[in-house]
């Protein structure tokens, strides 16, 4: 937010204002840019411009998702806040705006739905796929809010005299405590704490993961929400509780809206849907590199350079130890800076306990990352699932390398080619989004290795072209003895 947007948080109107059709918010959402007059949010704009100076106006995604938070414009026919589905690309300050929001809440105004009790018990709860994605959003908490009693993490021993409880879904699941008093649940990357979801056909329900060990946050959920289900499975939601959901994420997918509403997670109004996800990306200082490596040679060159027949590229979506070579390689050469951390991210299925060790012998360390887990110092090379990109929240963090960019061949088979391309040009701007998060200076840069001559390169190199990046790279990003021609 740039000091002269600051004001514009938040008034709210009962007319759906010019503006608001600009930044597409629903019909039942308006907002006009008239700075709101109360101490409450004055307080908390100075204390924003003071722990956050270098933080610019709000991006459209934020300004619609806190009007859709304070409008009573959106209330249900009930007389209650509607839900919220708030969707945008990574690094666009979701989880910044959220505990904002959060804060905004509990501090009560005229436009607050939160009653102003000083004795009341926790009115939110923020649920979070890691620990380190708490600790992101408890830092927030305390450098926006004066008083630090009015937020902890679960469950410490204030927490029921506490107005903002942070956890994971399995920490509320193992220390249990009732929150009589809760009025919102924040849900940041649901679909890292769901879990992959099965098919809606074609795919045996008794044997999926889902069903088989299901994720903490259902039962959670369940038990927040006053929803019971009987022995048989069937559930019943005569006692559910009047408590608002709002989920926050780059990838809510409509498997995960659907499993909401069946679940009774959300109110029988539908939520107000906000979804920035398809914006152009902003992160004009993030480099992108691409190299293809022959297969015989291991050499590398720049993808521009003449196909050979794709008739002769593997198909095998295994990483050959010729591309882990070009990995070792490549980070040896341009290394990411002190206190930094890169990212490996190689085709879904690939057993990452085998790429460690292939590092190893090539005296590259490496650490493999999961959700909930903090990079240890002095690793600075993660390993990761690319499934798992929507649950990692790494700081600092320089460089994600991609083997076998794109991954094309594991792309469903169930959807044509052009949609294919789509699906995984937009998974390439998801992990970008880990890289340049909003309002911190600095940059990175995604690298893209693929085998010479394979229909992986002919996919990066087609993503290159329609974006118009260079393919060359700098000699300060990798030696030019490197490249063949």
């Amino acid at each position: 937010m740039s000091r002269s947007g600051r004001g514009t948080f938040l008034r709210v109107d009962d007319d759906l204002s010019s503006r608001a059709r600009s930044i597409r918010l629903p019909s039942c959402v308006s907002l006009s840019l008239t700075p709101i007059d109360t101490g409450a949010a004055r307080d908390l704009i100075q204390r924003l411009e003071d722990a956050y100076p270098h933080v610019a106006k709000p991006t459209p995604g934020q300004l619609a998702f806190f009007a859709a938070l304070a409008s009573r414009a959106s209330y249900t026919r009930d007389g209650g806040p509607r839900d919220v589905y708030y969707q945008d690309r990574m690094g666009m300050g979701k989880t910044f705006a959220m505990s904002l929001a959060a804060i905004r809440l509990c501090e009560g105004s005229p436009n607050s739905l939160v009653p102003r009790s000083e004795t009341c018990a926790a009115h939110m709860l923020i649920l979070v796929p890691s620990t380190t994605l708490a600790a992101q959003v408890c830092e927030h908490l305390r450098r926006l809010s004066p008083d630090s009693t009015r937020f902890s993490r679960w469950p410490q021993s204030d927490g029921r005299e506490s107005r903002i409880l942070v956890a994971t879904p399995q920490e509320v699941e193992r220390d249990w405590i009732d929150l009589p008093h809760l009025t919102h649940i924040f849900l940041d990357e649901p679909d890292a704490m769901i879990g992959p979801l099965p098919g809606r056909r074609g795919e045996k329900m008794s044997t999926h993961p889902f069903y088989r060990h299901p994720p903490s946050l259902i039962k959670v959920l369940d038990g927040l929400l006053g929803i019971r289900v009987n022995r048989h499975g069937s559930r019943d939601f005569s006692r559910r509780k009047d408590v608002t959901t709002v989920w926050v994420g780059a990838g809510l997918s409509a498997g995960v809206k659907r499993l909401a509403r069946t679940n009774g997670w959300v109110k029988r109004e539908p939520p107000i849907d906000l979804d920035f996800s398809h914006d152009p990306p902003l992160q004009s200082n993030i480099r992108h590199l691409a190299l293809a490596v022959d297969a015989r040679s291991g050499e590398l060159s720049p993808v521009d350079t003449p196909l050979s027949p794709l008739k002769h590229a593997p198909v095998d979506r295994a990483v050959p130890p010729v591309l882990v070579g070009a990995l070792a390689r490549v980070h040896a050469s341009s290394p990411e800076p002190d206190g930094m951390h890169s990212l490996v991210l190689p085709p879904e299925g690939t057993s990452l306990d085998s790429l460690s060790r292939q590092l190893a012998l090539l005296e590259i360390s490496s650490f493999i990352l999961t959700p909930g887990q903090d990079p240890p110092n002095g690793t600075s090379l993660l390993l990761a699932r690319r499934s798992a990109v929507p649950g990692l929240h790494i700081d600092n963090l320089h460089t994600i390398y991609l083997l076998h960019g794109l991954d094309m061949a594991g792309a469903p088979k169930a959807v044509g080619a052009a949609t294919a391309s789509r699906q995984r040009e937009a998974w390439y701007d998801l992990v970008t989004g880990r890289l340049g998060r909003l309002g911190m200076a600095g940059g990175g840069k995604v690298t893209s290795l693929v085998m010479r001559g394979s229909a992986e390169e002919e996919g990066v190199r087609r993503l290159f072209e329609q974006r118009g990046w260079p393919t060359l790279p700098k000699q300060e990003e990798l030696p030019s003895d490197m490249l063949t021609s």
